[in-house]
Parts: C-alpha cells; sequence; structure tokens
C-alpha cells in the first residue's frame, strides 16, 4: 500500500503520483481518470543511504511557521554594500508575488502559529525560529542554480540587516538543524536540480532532508502564485 520511489536519473523529475492506471478514452473528464496515487500512497528518498539514516525524536511545539517574502524597488535602496554583484542583480529580477499574502491569510484559520509577511519574512528571522515549528511554510521564489545545486535558494525579503544576505542557499540548509515533521516549499522548482550518480536530484528539498526534515511538499516546475494560494488552503 505504501511505496517508496528512489528514482534514477531524469526520472527523478517525474512525479509518480500523477501516471495513469489505465489507458483513457478521448472523452474521459479528468476527474473520472485513474490516477496512480489514488492507489498507492507514494513517497520518495534521495537515495537508500539517506532513506535509511535514522533521525532522533523530534521535539518541537506542534505548531506552524508560515513566511511570504515580498519583492518590489523599494528592497532594492535598502540593500547593504556587502551584497555581491550576482545577488544584487538576482534580486532585482524577482517579480512580486501578489497572491503570497492571500495565501497566509488562508491558512491563518486552519493551522495554528507564526504568520510574517513583508520584511518579518526574512532570512535571520527563519534561523532564528523554525527549530521550534512542527510544519514550515515557505511562499517565496526559489532560485534554481543549474551549474551549482549547492547554491540555488529561497529569496526572502530584503531587510537590509548585513548579517545575511536573505538567499537562504541549499548549503546553508543542510547545515540547519530542523525538527519540522513537514516542510512546504510553495516556490518555483523545490524539487528540481542536476542529477547525481548514487545520490539523486541535488534539490533544496533534499537539503532540508539533511537538515532532518522526512517530508516535503515541493514544486517540479515553476507555478502560478494565483494557483498555488488556492491549492495550499485545500492542502
Amino acid at each position: 500500500d505504501h511505496l517508496i520511489v528512489i528514482p534514477d536519473g531524469l526520472l527523478g523529475h517525474l512525479p509518480f503520483e500523477a501516471f495513469l492506471t489505465t489507458s483513457p478514452a478521448q472523452t474521459t473528464q479528468l476527474n473520472q481518470l485513474n490516477f496512480f496515487v489514488q492507489d498507492y500512497k507514494i513517497s520518495y528518498a534521495y537515495s537508500s543511504s539517506l532513506l535509511l539514516h535514522k533521525k532522533s525524536s523530534k521535539q518541537h511545539n506542534f505548531n506552524l511557521l508560515a513566511m511570504g517574502a515580498t519583492y518590489n524597488s523599494m528592497t532594492n535602496t535598502k540593500m547593504p554594500q556587502n551584497r555581491s554583484l550576482e545577488l544584487s542583480k538576482l534580486r532585482r529580477n524577482l517579480v512580486p508575488l501578489d497572491a503570497i499574502q492571500t495565501e497566509l491569510e488562508a491558512l491563518k484559520p486552519i493551522m495554528k502559529g507564526k504568520y510574517y509577511y513583508g520584511e518579518k519574512a526574512n532570512e535571520e528571522t527563519f534561523k532564528e525560529e523554525a527549530s521550534n515549528y512542527a510544519i514550515l511554510h515557505l511562499a517565496m521564489h526559489g532560485t534554481l542554480n543549474k551549474q551549482h545545486p549547492i547554491l540555488s535558494s529561497l529569496a526572502f525579503t530584503e531587510n537590509g540587516t548585513p548579517n545575511e544576505d536573505n538567499f537562504l542557499q541549499a548549503f546553508e540548509i543542510s547545515q540547519m538543524k530542523l525538527n519540522a515533521e513537514l516542510v512546504v516549499l510553495s516556490a518555483c522548482e523545490t524539487g528540481y536540480g542536476k542529477f547525481k550518480q548514487g545520490e539523486g536530484v541535488m534539490s533544496l528539498a533534499r537539503s532540508f532532508m539533511y537538515a532532518g526534515v522526512p517530508s516535503m511538499v515541493v514544486s517540479m516546475w515553476q507555478v502560478n502564485d494565483g494557483c498555488t494560494s488556492m491549492i495550499m488552503s485545500s492542502f
């Protein structure tokens, strides 16, 4: 009843849940199709060594920590001089995600916890508080570095602090000690990355696995923030 999939190569970029178990007729409605996920509970692992690496029991507050980042021209004026040219350019190319605040507001009646939006949704605050929570919900841009996957990142709001650059990179995530049972990456391409033989897909999601998180919700492609807002409320 429960399948654990350790995919090889390009198979790591396919959502097995969406496969069909029977060939449909041309006129079959979408809600009448027989999807794989209806017959089995499916989870994934990046490698057998990661799958067998048992984590100790978790201690958390049973609440949700949600962060929704904002991006606009005003934040560019707050960037300290110590930001690299590459990150500054990356920041300027991040378009606003108008539905993020709606997404967080819709979750408030559902889940007890803390909700940070705008400047409060910064990297420094996340690092300080993340280990206390059972569920982490991050609604923001994901930046994919195809050449160096370890530099892929989650783009938090730029708040001008000199302590962090507000791009939480994959290598930083893997060094954190998280107690969360679930991390929801409501961002683009968070499950996508370069395949490395014997290791699996080197994605942002993988870094959270190294940090001790057993369950992830990620995207294999770019997503519309309005649709994502509705999907997350239903989920």
